[in-house]
Formats: C-alpha cells, structure tokens, sequence
C-alpha cells in the first residue's frame, strides 16, 4: 500500500505517512539513501493502470516504476498524513509524471565517492522505441511488466556485503523481471505483448544530474574494448551500482548473451573494464564483492560447476584484473564464501 510508518528513536515512536505510489515490486530496493544528507532520500513507486486501445480488445495490465524524492527525511509527508492528506503531496517526482525507471541512486551513496555535487543522481531510464524511430519513455502497449531483469542489490552472508550481477536476455532485446504481477497475466496479456515487440523496443539508457534534474545529460560508453561494446552493443544498461569510490555499469548485447562492465571514479569519465575471463563465461556468473577503496574483486563462474569460481581483483582505478584465488565457492543464489 501506499501508507507506511517512520521512526527516528529507534523504534520508541512511529509516525505514519504516506507516498504517491506504492513502493517498486521490481526487487530493487524502494529507498535510497544519501551518504553524507541523511534526510535526502530517493523512493522508487510503482504505477499500474488497465488500459485498452491499440489493436488488442481486451484490457491489459501495464506498470511501470517512477523515482520520487524528500529532502527532510519524509517530515513534509509524516505533517500531510497528519492532517489527512493520503496522496503523498510532500514527496516531489524526480523525472516527472510517467517517466519510467528501473532505479535512480546518488552518486554520493558512499562517503568514499566525493568526485561530484551532492545532489548528483543516476538513474537506469526506460526507453521505447517504435517502429518509426520514435521514442517515448511510458511502457504501452504489453503485457504487464516492470524492467528490471539485473539484480545488482546488497545482501549479507558472514558479515559480508556483496552483490549479484544476474542478467536475463529476452526475444527482441527487451529486458523483463519476474515480478509479483506474474500471477495477474493471462494469456490475452501474453499474446499482447508478443504481438507489441514486433513494433516497438523498449532499452535502457543511464542518464545523470546534478540538479535533481532540471538538467539532465544521458551518459554514452563509447564502442568498449573490441568496438563492439558500450554504445555500439544495443543492448542497454543492465545494472549500476557504487562500490566505495568507484562505479559500475553493466551493459548487455542486444544480439548475443555478452555482458561489459563500465567503471568511472569520477562519474564523468566511464571504461570498460578488462576481465581476464575464458570463451563462453556466463553473464550471470559475475559476482561483484564489497571492494576496498584501491581495488574491486570480482568472482566469477569459470566452470559448468556452478558453485565454484574464481576471485578476481583489479588495478587501481578497476579497468585492469588479475587472478586472486582459486576454486571459490558460492551457493546458488551467487553469495561467495570469502571474507576479508
């Protein structure tokens, strides 16, 4: 629902409050925490209307999620609900009405990385693009669905942060998660949104701001390594993530199950980085581990075993990897069984 409670004495009190939509069922995380501003917050709705039209006569489900932001720590919204006000009035969109996200973070989610203005942003923004060229940001026309088939989020094994990189490819290059409105489709749905990607393709693109988008630039990779990668892929950015000073970007081809890593230490300059990595490694096989401020480690799945891999850890600035350990082990939702 849309109605949740908020403590600041560590549970002693809770006060209720309310937000425009309810949070994102995509498996991302709904908030997002500022490092330095502990009232800016990022929340993430998620937005499902039945919609008819077009082609198709029967009436389909269609979500999407949009990114909201506070500056108080939700203090505006906790006074609103207060006086009976339930439409989350005291919460300002970032992009806009309708204006599609997988997930919007800040640079500055980590202390470690100061390279840009507090009020920098990046957010994973979905693209259509139609038959004709044009492009529109509202997902029409398909079955329901919410884009986020990477999962790039923190869960703790041994006293260890890590995250999971785990990519899934689908017909056309559209990107879907396995979501909690699985259960809502049917098979009219189904047909719909097979018959609608003949027409239109829907991506993602990373675009950044520092002015809680007043402004907005959209962040390009160049052609990679090879001059196959980055832009000239097709594929989209798949996940973004920051690790203590640095941040990742993954991007996948539109044509084949190839992923690239893309790092940046300033959020402005972007490279790809270089992983040692045998013919035929998996996409999902990449596990990014909690990194120190001068390296990241990396496993991955060197084998058909998949509970074995190897740790790789890079350079300085993370574009160049080396073999660190051997025969790893992970379990088979991809945590890694090393510390630190």
């Amino acid at each position: 629902g849309t109605q949740h409670w908020l403590t600041k004495d560590e549970g002693g009190s809770w006060q209720p409050f309310s937000t425009p939509l309810t949070p994102t069922t995509s498996g991302e995380r709904p908030l997002a925490f500022h490092a330095e501003r502990t009232s800016w917050i990022l929340f993430t709705g998620e937005k499902c209307a039945e919609e008819t039209g077009g082609w198709w006569p029967f009436p389909r489900l269609v979500c999407h999620d949009e990114a909201f932001y506070v500056k108080d720590g939700f203090a505006q919204a906790v006074r609103d609900h207060k006086t009976g006000d339930l439409s989350g009035s005291g919460i300002t969109s970032l992009l806009g009405d309708d204006h599609a996200v997988v997930k919007c973070i800040w640079a500055r989610q980590t202390k470690e990385f100061d390279a840009m203005a507090e009020e920098a942003i990046f957010c994973l923004e979905i693209v259509t693009r139609g038959s004709g060229g044009s492009s529109s940001n509202a997902k029409r026309h398909g079955a329901p669905q919410t884009f986020n088939s990477t999962s790039m989020r923190h869960s703790q094994t041994q006293q260890q942060q890590q995250q999971k990189l785990h990519v899934r490819m689908l017909t056309g290059g559209t990107q879907q998660h396995n979501n909690a409105y699985s259960d809502k489709r049917d098979l009219a749905d189904e047909i719909a949104g097979i018959l609608d990607s003949q027409f239109a393709r829907r991506t993602v693109q990373l675009i950044v701001s520092e002015n809680f988008f007043d402004s907005q630039k959209t962040v390009h990779f160049g052609s990679g390594n090879d001059g196959t990668g980055g832009d000239q892929a097709g594929g989209g950015v798949l996940a973004i993530s920051v690790l203590k000073n640095y941040i990742m970007v993954a991007i996948s081809h539109a044509h084949s199950e190839e992923m690239d890593l893309f790092i940046t230490m300033d959020g402005h300059v972007w490279a790809e980085s270089h992983l040692p990595l045998p013919p035929g490694t998996q996409e999902d096989a990449y596990t990014i581990l909690e990194s120190s401020a001068h390296a990241v480690f990396v496993d991955v799945i060197t084998s058909s075993n998949s509970v074995v891999g190897t740790l790789l850890r890079s350079n300085s600035n993370g574009t160049y990897y080396t073999q660190s350990l051997e025969h790893t082990h992970r379990s088979h939702n991809g945590l890694v069984d090393i510390e630190r």
